[in-house]
């Protein structure tokens, strides 16, 4: 008589067989699409959408692998075919990441891999999430994702039972590592739904190959301890901020001075090696999920040399924040001043609109012109305060239908000064005198009225060729030649600003600092390209000034915060469009991003003059820190949707009908169908060490019986009559079931008895009746 191992002997479906390789590529799917949408966050705005497709892509692709198993035998037309399986599957995820399909030719290769590069280098200074607004670099964020899952996918699923437990280990550790690379830089609010969703993908990922129904409730009962113990850790677990530190020097906007043990800005753009010192103590802590840039102020005159604040900056409410957007575009912090001591007010992004002041904040701040929320008295450490802003992010279509002509009480921020004869730049500023002093009417020019360029008048068109600022001033008006809407401008001149010029805190002060940026030194911080282009925007009519504040970059101590630093301090581009407001454009590339290469130079220049231009190009528009909510950047993915749904849908359709024939073909084939019940006991008896060689279930069911375990013994009489096709309907009783556990108990202690209920636990519990 055959042994209890024997009478196993049929052969049970592995995993792989086609009547279940539709739900393992739902688990893989639901894993897989998880996990990238958690690594996604390492972008300030994750674009779980292109993660989610990726994720896609790789699951259809690694249906059509496994029915390749079902083509033929082993050869080099089946290598062939699973080669253009796995390179048209790349393809895929890479367009799904919005790589332009050109690249992907292999006359390409060249290029895409240069963007490629270009991209990792601009990533090299930030910490995570990235809040740059480069496409490239955010490609290469992302890139890690279709690697890992397209690994992850060959291994699970590769058509061939070689090894197949250790390659399933290695896909659920690679998908693991996306998952955790992305949560420990981008903590999630709630780690406990993170983690509980994740153990339940997990355990679908693990159960579904399994094949009895006992060991299924085995498995969900681990889970759930498993699941309990988690959660009671995870609060322990989590850290407090990103577990990758790194940083480079980040772009900063003014030069500070230490006072009463706190770090007090002089906002003006004096250009020269960056001088705010590396403090790494907080200045503020910013409660917001996704802030925005900091702003605390403004620089709205131009003196021929730099931006400063003037005494009484031009301004108005109502024009800033139009009443039909404000509910739109408003955004809540609740900012803590920690080590910063100055009289402005950070604001949650944007201009702030209303400040509620907590304790130690008196009296109410009062807001001036151009929208900086100021106090009468450095504001005390420990001060809290909650404050709306209104920061406005129309999409591209939205800007470029706002009316160029503007209030003609904003013609001052269209306006500029041309440098005195004696003027440097490498002569010391007195800034606060300067602030009070009238503007200079022989020295200042610009637009004659609102709509209009400084080139429309030749009078003016000559005074600023002959001065030092004619080249800047032949560069914008070829920047915004043919431009239909000033958006277009301030977009062609950002991106030119970032494609052509390098990151480098260390530039040298020069007698006239925004002309030596642009045609000698090429080189800067926020600090030249803020004041470039908002200079150029005026040479070509368009109201522009300098936000001044920070760019937040750290996470606080707790969830929902940001901590902001010293070294966080920034400078950007603000640009007036009636209807809107003041919109932030940011043209300062990350730390250490180098220059571009030959062909995306060329791109730009196309972009700019008109020719035409790559998405990627269009794309940088215009921005806060992390690109949130600018329809601009987003304006692909209508386009990538439609082109990726028929040969996603095709992919699909073919592993359906692949995994329906299949199963047709196997319901044919004859085999021998596994009792659950005669696989719960084998696995029992070897579990409990009692599955001796040549132990029969008659053997089995004798002893049983000697034993006086008689309803133990007739549970195993049951089990062999239906094996053996004696009686197929009959199934042994819940008592049966019970004393056989209680016999089969290696000892009569706890420790045994636990063991026992292990190995074979109740019916409810493992799934059966």
């Amino acid at each position: 008589m055959s042994s209890v191992a024997a009478d196993l002997a049929a052969p049970a479906r592995e995993p792989a067989d086609v009547e279940r390789l539709g739900l393992r590529l739902l688990a893989f799917f639901g894993l897989a699409a998880f996990a990238a949408v958690r690594y996604s966050a390492l972008i300030a705005r994750p674009p779980a959408g292109r993660a989610v497709l990726v994720a896609a892509c790789v699951t259809a692709g690694c249906g059509l692998l496994a029915a390749s198993g079902r083509v033929g035998r082993a050869g080099p037309a089946i290598a062939l075919l699973r080669a253009a399986i796995l390179a048209g599957t790349f393809a895929m995820s890479l367009l799904a990441l919005n790589v332009p399909a050109h690249l992907l030719a292999p006359d390409q290769w060249g290029h895409l891999v240069k963007r490629l590069s270009g991209g990792v280098g601009e990533i090299s200074g930030w910490l995570w999430p990235y809040r740059g607004g480069d496409p490239w670099a955010q490609t290469a964020v992302l890139l890690p994702v279709p690697v890992v899952l397209l690994a992850a996918g060959c291994a699970w699923f590769w058509p061939s039972q070689a090894m197949l437990e250790g390659r399933r280990a290695f896909a659920l550790g690679a998908l693991l590592a996306i998952f955790v690379t992305g949560t420990a830089n981008a903590p999630a609010s709630v780690p406990a739904f993170d983690g509980i969703v994740l153990m339940g993908l997990v355990a679908a990922a693990l159960l579904l190959p399994l094949t009895a129904a006992s060991q299924t409730g085995r498995a969900l009962c681990w889970v759930a301890v498993c699941a309990a113990g988690a959660v009671a850790v995870q609060a322990a677990l989590r850290p407090a901020g990103p577990w990758i530190h790194y940083r480079e020097p980040s772009a900063v906007a003014a030069t500070t001075s230490s006072a009463g043990g706190g770090v007090s800005f002089q906002w003006a753009e004096l250009y020269g090696p960056d001088r705010v010192p590396r403090s790494q103590a907080p200045m503020l802590i910013v409660s917001e999920p996704d802030p925005g840039l900091l702003r605390l102020s403004s620089l709205d005159r131009f003196d021929g040399l730099r931006f400063l604040r003037s005494d009484e900056p031009p301004g108005s409410w109502r024009l800033d924040a139009p009443a039909a957007n404000l509910r739109r575009w408003t955004d809540r912090a609740v900012v803590e001043i920690r080590g910063l001591r100055s009289p402005e007010l950070a604001s949650g992004g944007g201009l702030p609109t209303v400040i509620r002041p907590f304790l130690d904040l008196e009296p109410t701040p009062a807001r001036e012109p151009d929208g900086t929320a100021a106090t009468q008295q450095v504001a005390p450490s420990g001060a809290r305060y909650e404050v709306l802003s209104y920061d406005p992010h129309p999409s591209a279509d939205a800007a470029r239908r706002a009316p160029r002509t503007f209030p003609r009480a904003y013609l001052p921020y269209a306006q500029f000064e041309l440098p005195a004869p004696d003027a440097s730049a490498l002569e010391p500023a007195d800034l606060e005198a300067e602030q009070r002093e009238p503007l200079p009417a022989a020295r200042l020019v610009g637009p004659s009225a609102p709509g209009r360029t400084p080139a429309s008048d030749p009078r003016t068109a000559a005074l600023i060729e002959a001065s030092p600022y004619g080249p800047m001033f032949a560069l914008a008006r070829r920047l915004g030649a043919g431009a239909s809407s000033d958006y277009d401008v301030a977009q062609r001149i950002e991106t030119y600003l970032r494609g052509n010029y390098a990151y480098d805190l260390s530039v040298p002060l020069t007698r006239y600092p925004l002309e030596a940026f642009l045609f000698s030194q090429r080189r800067g911080y926020c600090q030249e390209f803020s004041g470039a282009m908002a200079l150029m925007l005026r040479m070509d009519g368009i109201p522009a000034r300098i936000g001044v504040g920070f760019l937040p970059s750290l996470r606080g101590p707790r969830a929902g915060t940001w901590q902001i630093r010293a070294s966080d301090a920034h400078a950007w581009v603000e640009v007036f469009f009636s209807g809107i407001g003041w919109v932030s454009f940011d043209p300062t590339p990350p730390a250490s991003a180098p220059v571009s290469q030959e062909e995306d130079t060329a791109l730009s220049r196309a972009s700019v003059f008109g020719i035409g231009s790559a998405t990627h190009h269009r794309a940088a528009t215009t921005r806060r820190a992390g690109d949130r909510g600018h329809g601009a950047r987003g304006g692909g993915s209508g386009w990538l949707v439609t082109v990726l749904a028929v040969p996603v849908g095709g992919l699909l359709a073919l592993g359906a009908l692949a995994w329906a024939l299949g199963r047709r073909r196997s319901r044919r084939a004859p085999r021998r169908e596994e009792d659950p019940a005669l696989a719960e006991l084998r696995e029992a008896l070897s579990r409990l060490g009692e599955d001796e060689p040549g132990l029969t279930l008659a053997q089995l069911e004798r002893r049983l019986a000697d034993r006086g375990d008689s309803a133990a013994a007739d549970y195993v009489e049951a089990i062999r009559r239906r094996r053996f096709g004696t009686e197929p309907g009959r199934a042994g009783s819940q008592a049966g079931r019970s004393q056989l556990r209680r016999a089969l108990a290696p000892s009569r202690g706890i420790a045994g008895r636990v063991r026992a209920l292990a190995a074979l636990p109740p019916a409810w519990a493992a799934g059966r009746r």
